[in-house]
């Protein structure tokens, strides 16, 4: 049979391609009716893993440990959540709280506010090359203050705990809430932050690009530092979220989890 003929003159082939769009149709119709699948960091996972933490305990589970080499971070569960205060001091100086990165890809997410009062005050997720290791470097993605009124969303390699290495990516200026659902996913060697304002709409500070570090972390945690010596830096954190994959993102109407 001439397919290119029977179509042009309606022979057999013009059949076969009604039964073919029709199928195509069908397909469509089924996809429509999948239901829509949403991973909303929000609710807390219907079987706990070990890396997951609602903040809720009035004490810092045992599975975390406290990074402080300088001394001047404070830690406290209440009814807000998890509470990292740190004294500043000239230049950076990290404290945070970590436990083991476990292999392959994954998807991080939190809810962070910055309660900071200075263009300085840091908050966000934070990956260590090292934690052991004070030369080693950090990984963060923060909504942090780049004024009294702004926040912006950024992601930041540090050279060491106190050493601002490399601006891996940074957003215009938001004039918004200061607070935000912050995730960061890991797809191969590949890694991706995005943002939320209420945890279902996801935006990317860098248009989808990757915002890899240059190193493989570690270990896995958040974190507060101000490098303004008058100030004391407040970082709220609602709740902390793993999955052993990558969610992935996709536009909400095409029915795939975000």
């Amino acid at each position: 049979m001439n397919y290119t003929k029977d179509v042009i003159q309606g022979g057999p082939g013009v059949t076969q391609v009604r039964k073919l769009a029709e199928l195509d149709d069908f397909r469509r119709e089924q996809e429509a009716l999948r239901p829509l699948s949403l991973w909303n960091p929000m609710l807390p996972p219907g079987t706990v893993n070990a890396n997951d933490d609602e903040f809720n305990d009035r004490a810092l589970a045992t599975a975390w440990t406290e990074f402080d080499p300088g001394g001047r971070m404070t830690v406290a569960e209440n009814k807000y959540g998890l509470l990292l205060t740190k004294t500043g001091v000239v230049g950076f100086e990290i404290g945070g709280i970590y436990k083991p990165l476990p292999a392959g890809d994954f998807t991080i997410a939190v809810h962070h506010v910055n309660l900071g009062q200075d263009n300085s005050d840091v908050g966000g997720i934070c990956l260590w090359e090292n934690p052991l290791n004070l030369a080693s470097k950090l990984y963060v993605f923060t909504s942090y203050r780049s004024d009294i009124n702004t926040i912006r969303i950024a992601a930041f390699e540090f050279s060491n705990y106190t050493t601002l290495g490399t601006n891996i990516s940074d957003t215009l200026a938001y004039v918004m809430s200061t607070s935000y659902f912050l995730r960061l996913r890991r797809n191969g060697v590949n890694y991706y932050i995005e943002f939320s304002g209420d945890g279902f709409g996801w935006k990317s500070p860098n248009n989808f690009a990757t915002a890899n570090p240059s190193f493989t972390p570690t270990s896995m945690g958040v974190m507060v530092t101000t490098n303004n010596g008058a100030v004391v830096s407040n970082q709220i954190y609602s709740f902390f979220r793993y999955q052993n994959s990558d969610v992935g993102y996709t536009a909400m109407l095409e029915g795939d989890r975000m």
